[in-house]
């Protein structure tokens, strides 16, 4: 106890940007003596001697609010709930005053309106100092988990910014090596990679010019970019080199280079032009369908990596030709490099002659492919589990998966109602239809998906009600009289503890009430938030308005959101690169077939 009493101390006093801090050392302790109501911390009074430990402990266990939220079932865990400041700029005089108006003054915008959340930044910085903090505790007998949405959110970034920073570096490295591979030059490898980086830094400033900031689905997009914008530069390189070999063999040595090279990149140009403009301008059509994506990341991502396409074939149209014009290039000379070509050639060719002198057999095993890619492509679940993303020895997933575990969930659900009217929490009916949906709520069990608690006003009000009853267990209820819940709410105010307000608003309109459960796929919080609300309107009436929120409902309202976007998306995009072709080909029916071996790929992917 002391051990744990100094680390909510150290936490309480070094912790920035805390809004309060809970744990056994200040749990609330609710209780009657000589016919007042006493609210005081669970350890308002030490307890020095082993009898005193004893009681306190026999309190703690007897205390249903405790078991899952504070302590285990076993009483061999503890927690210790932090909960940062939402909005570090304000205070509370701020909050409270916010709803007074001069009445000679004209209305001024909502309260939350100038108010700046806790920013990313703010928040790892939380994590690192709690972090720290617990690192000096940790013992073998007194081993610290830390879990909680500020921790996976921050444990995340970090990942990300790792993972895209080593997937940037292997995708430099690997183009590197097949360019050179390819082209066995110098300014073959030097010159694309040029041309990406140049794309990838200016999409990049245009980000950061536009106040986008990387998320988890834009980490992606510099790898994306490398893969994409080297395509259009090899292209173009690839008939240059060709032509030059062709102008030697022709006896264009006697050019001078600088002709030589010019007349190359306008063959190259002419040549393959039109296509690395089509290929960007449909990779670019195809990204910016999501656009409109009703998640801001996914929008976010649509966006930027079809403005990197264009900025690539920008580069590519006006910047490579110009440095192939002046940088020295070595003539090649002898038959090596016309072999490299030839057997290319030949077996191009080869591919050639078997599609089309075997046109019937090739189309009917694309066909055999296909059928069994779509039977593939049925069979795949949307599914969001980020700590599965991470290692198993992560421990941000081990201390999520223990607290899991031992205290019945690591995560929340928030749903508020609004009952309509001033005081109208004060109603016997009202009260009772929470505790009822308490008791029906922390039944629910469905496999991965379980609540491990539930917490709301009824619970409180029972708290006090036996406590002004001498303490005993039998008038752990609801009263029956509205009058007599009002009065005992304005005890438990007066008795100096604020913990109403993390219940009701100050009008007693509006209640919360939490669900504690674990982290499990994201997939599988909307139809429970669905039922949520059906529960609630059919126990409080239709009547109420009832709004579900905290991390599980934005998390299950976010990945509908992303499936709904993503059908549209895709099905613009097709629509898009489809009409595109067939603007190229000239021929609607030419352009309908191009896109079967367009979107094979995807579908056996």
């Amino acid at each position: 106890l002391e051990k744990l009493e100094r680390l909510h101390q150290t936490l309480r006093e070094q912790t920035p940007y805390l809004d309060d801090i809970t744990s056994l050392i200040n749990a609330r302790n609710t209780r009657g003596a000589e016919g007042e109501l006493i609210v005081e911390d669970l350890l308002e009074n030490w307890p020095d001697t082993e009898a005193a430990r004893v009681e306190v402990k026999a309190r703690a266990l007897a205390n249903p609010l405790y078991r899952n939220m504070l302590i285990s079932d076993d009483a061999t865990i503890t927690t210790i709930v932090i909960k940062t400041d939402a909005y570090p700029g304000s205070t509370k005089v701020e909050d409270v005053l916010a709803g007074f108006e001069d009445p000679g003054q004209p209305e001024t915008a909502e309260p939350s309106a100038g108010r700046v959340p806790l920013s990313d930044e703010q928040n790892s910085e939380v994590v690192n100092v709690v972090r720290d903090i617990a690192a000096g505790f940790h013992s073998e007998d007194f081993r610290i988990y830390l879990a909680g949405s500020p921790v996976v959110a921050d444990v995340l970034k970090r990942s990300m910014m790792t993972n895209m920073k080593r997937f940037m570096l292997l995708s430099l490295a690997t183009i590197s090596l097949l360019l050179y591979l390819l082209f066995r030059r110098v300014s073959g490898v030097l010159l694309p990679v040029a041309i990406v980086m140049l794309s990838l830094l200016s999409t990049l400033g245009l980000m950061a010019l536009a106040g986008v900031p990387f998320k988890l689905p834009t980490q992606i997009m510099p790898s994306f970019l490398l893969a994409v914008g080297v395509g259009a530069s090899v292209h173009l390189l690839a008939v240059f080199y060709r032509r030059l070999q062709l102008q030697q063999q022709e006896g264009g040595s006697r050019l001078e280079p600088s002709e030589a090279k010019r007349r190359g990149i306008v063959y190259a140009l002419g040549h393959s032009g039109l296509a690395i403009v089509m290929t960007s301008l449909t990779t670019a059509a195809g990204l910016a369908s999501f656009a409109g994506a009703e998640v801001a990341p996914v929008s976010d991502l649509g966006i930027v990596a079809a403005a990197g396409v264009l900025i690539s074939l920008i580069f590519t149209l006006v910047l490579l030709p110009a440095l192939l014009s002046v940088v020295p290039l070595k003539m090649e000379h002898g038959d090596g490099a016309r072999k490299r070509h030839l057997r290319f050639d030949r077996l191009m060719v080869a591919i050639a002659d078997i599609a089309t002198g075997n046109s019937r057999t090739v189309l009917l095993a694309s066909l055999l492919v296909l059928l069994v890619g779509i039977g593939g492509a049925l069979q795949v679940k949307f599914s969001h589990k980020p700590f599965e993303w991470l290692p198993r020895s992560d421990p941000t997933r081990v201390a999520t998966d223990f607290v899991n575990d031992h205290m019945r969930g690591a995560s929340t659900v928030e749903v508020v109602v609004d009952t309509g009217q001033e005081n109208g929490l004060y109603q016997p009916a009202f009260m009772q239809g929470l505790e009822h949906l308490g008791a029906e709520i922390a039944a629910i069990d469905q496999g991965e998906l379980y609540v491990g608690k539930t917490l709301s006003l009824a619970d409180v009000l029972k708290e006090i009600n036996q406590a002004l009853n001498e303490n005993r267990s039998s008038h752990y209820r609801i009263p029956d009289q509205r009058d007599l819940i009002a009065q005992e709410f304005l005890l438990f105010e007066n008795s100096g503890s604020d913990d109403l307000e993390d219940f009701v608003d100050s009008q007693f309109r509006q209640t919360r009430f939490t669900i504690k459960m674990p982290w499990v796929d994201s997939m599988l919080y909307r139809p429970f938030m669905e039922d949520l609300k059906q529960r609630f309107a059919h126990t409080l009436g239709a009547d109420r308005e009832i709004s579900v929120t905290g991390m599980v409902a934005l998390l299950g309202r976010t990945m509908s959101a992303t499936i709904e976007s993503m059908k549209q998306s895709y099905l613009i995009a097709i629509l898009v690169i489809t009409f595109m072709m067939i603007l190229l080909i000239g021929d609607i029916r030419i352009g309908l077939v191009s896109m079967i071996p367009n979107l094979t790929p995807i579908v056996l992917t």
